[in-house]
């Protein structure tokens, strides 16, 4: 054994025991700081009035007073003694803002002035000269002092005295004059709200634009009602409708019925006669399909693709129905002799009459599409 190999005996010499540093320390593994929170951290030192993160109390207390303090007034103050140190006002004169300017009183015109009553050296003398002082803002001591001396004070006010209408030369001192508050619209300047409401539609560009291209839209929808179908004698439909209803029969009734739903046009045999409820009819027939059909039931509950397919075929049993309903509606015309003979019995009329009439429907639908996407409401 050499003597670098000699070690001590086990248990001669002990760690020296580390305070501070986890489940070694003796003191806990967290070293009496606890778990979670602020104080657990390392570094921790709390700020006075620190109450955990919960809202101070002093924040807690309600304000009183002047709380709004970016909307202050704020003045360039001089005092009177100083007006009276100039030699310009040795014997009195005008004094106005402009002319502190020039004598290097106050900075420059940015702010409003308010004058002091400190007479400074002039203290036990007081104020011998006449002086005509003008400024936003005067003391109460200022105007005493140099009214006394045979001078004049006009206190012009701010820009919020004047909003509100205060006169701060009153001989009215009281908190009614001096602390008007502005006058936000009254009877006669409110609007209804009906009027504010339009009024307000017509300032969002946005919405404007909505409302204008639905109005235009429309328009084109009155205008197809005063399109007729080529061949039919419009003077004599409207003789035999106005019978019709005086008479007050069955056909007459149901013939009113169908006019309501079809705009007013049905009796005068428009492009457009057919209206909307074609669409209509056919969207509710696949509804009630939708709940008796399985396969169409299944393809409902497909979500937005399935819906859109749907929507598809609405479209299409639209044409058919308005297709019958056009040949329906001609063959009534043609039999009750409300034809032109020469058109009756051609059959390029009946394929006009009858695709005009469906694709003025067609058209009233895509009318309603774009009213939906561009306009407001639904189309």
């Amino acid at each position: 054994m050499m003597i670098h190999e000699i070690t001590p005996m086990v248990g001669k010499y002990k760690a020296r025991k580390r305070v501070g540093r986890g489940r070694g320390s003796g003191v806990g593994k967290t070293s009496g700081r606890g778990h979670k929170g602020a104080r657990s951290r390392s570094g921790f030192s709390a700020r006075i009035q620190f109450e955990g993160g919960q809202t101070p109390y002093f924040r807690r207390i309600k304000k009183t007073g002047f709380t709004n303090a970016n909307f202050t007034t704020k003045f360039w103050t001089v005092n009177l003694g100083a007006i009276l140190d100039l030699e310009q006002f040795a014997k009195g004169g005008d004094v106005d803002q402009q002319t502190l300017v020039d004598a290097g009183l106050i900075r420059d015109m940015s702010r409003p002035m308010k004058i002091l009553g400190s007479l400074g050296e002039h203290a036990e003398k007081g104020v011998q000269v006449k002086l005509n002082i003008t400024a936003a803002r005067v003391t109460d001591s200022v105007r005493e002092k140099v009214t006394a001396a045979g001078g004049s004070v006009n206190e012009t006010g701010t820009r919020r005295d004047n909003i509100r209408g205060v006169d701060r030369n009153s001989d009215d001192r009281t908190p009614k004059n001096l602390g008007k508050k502005l006058k936000r619209g009254g009877a006669k300047g409110k609007k209804k709200p009906m009027l504010q409401a339009i009024i307000n539609i017509f300032r969002i560009p946005e919405l404007r634009n909505k409302l204008l291209f639905t109005v235009a839209m429309l328009g084109v929808y009155r205008i197809g009602f005063w399109i007729p179908v080529p061949g039919v004698d419009q003077q004599l439909l409207k003789d035999f409708f106005q019978a019709q209803t005086d008479s007050g029969g069955a056909f007459g009734r149901v013939a009113q019925f169908v006019s309501v739903f079809s705009g007013g046009s049905f009796g005068q045999s428009t492009i457009f006669g057919l209206g909307i409820m074609p669409y209509i009819s056919a969207a509710i027939i696949f509804q009630l399909l939708g709940s008796a059909y399985e396969p169409l039931k299944k393809l409902q509950q497909e979500g937005p693709s399935g819906r859109q397919k749907i929507q598809e075929w609405t479209r299409y049993a639209t044409v058919g129905l308005c297709v019958v309903q056009a040949i329906g509606w001609m063959s009534f015309l043609t039999r009750s002799n409300l034809v032109y003979p020469e058109w009756a019995n051609n059959p390029l009329w009946w394929v006009m009459a009858i695709t005009s009439m469906t694709a003025g429907t067609i058209f009233l639908m895509w009318l309603g599409e774009q009213i939906d996407k561009y306009g407001i409401g639904n189309g």
